[in-house]
């Protein structure tokens, strides 16, 4: 990874870090508290956007989880760090719903952001060319870094069939059925 893309992915998590700090100030706030308030939700909903596009941000410059995940992991860390021993002994986040939900709307969307990017990274190493497109263009693949089972572009002609790559039953393209003893037998 380069210098800038570690620059940006450590600005991602002082991101990810600064807005979990805010958003755990701002969960108790409420609208008309002199007359019982409404809660306003604004913390849980700026949690269920910003965490995944901390995510995807991160995701981008590099195909490695623990990349994608840095954002997820520092907000996470700082939510529960702050929320159960906050500064001063105090407990920032509140034992009730609005705790559970700020938890659920930060993890659950980043987390679907996180398995999708899994997902391509596990996709794109299956394909033939064996690599995952940023690692390691399909042109410049070789024999030792083809998913098993799979013939290196280079390496397949469309005249030589390599062995157990044919279904059971059919014949390779190029090749001539062998005669049978049952095909040549008369009764």
């Amino acid at each position: 990874m380069s210098l800038g893309a570690r620059l940006l992915l450590a600005l991602l998590v002082a991101d990810a870090v600064l807005l979990a700090v805010l958003e755990l100030f701002f969960l108790p706030l409420r609208l008309a508290p002199e007359r019982g308030g409404w809660m306003v939700p604004l913390s849980i909903a700026a949690a269920a956007v910003s965490t995944p596009l901390l995510v995807r941000s991160a995701a981008r410059l590099d195909s490695r989880m623990l990349v994608a995940g840095a954002p997820l992991a520092a907000w996470l860390a700082t939510i529960l760090l702050l929320g159960v021993a906050g500064p001063g002994g105090d407990v920032v986040l509140p034992a009730d719903f609005r705790s559970l939900l700020l938890l659920f709307a930060g993890v659950v969307p980043a987390g679907v952001v996180l398995g999708r990017r899994a997902a391509e990274v596990l996709t794109a190493a299956t394909a033939p060319g064996g690599m995952a497109p940023d690692r390691t263009a399909p042109d410049r693949a070789t024999p030792d870094r083809v998913a098993p089972g799979r013939v290196a572009p280079d390496r397949a002609t469309p005249d030589r069939a390599t062995p157990g790559r044919v279904a059971p039953g059919r014949v390779a393209p190029g090749r001539v059925a062998p005669e049978r003893e049952e095909d040549t037998d008369v009764r």
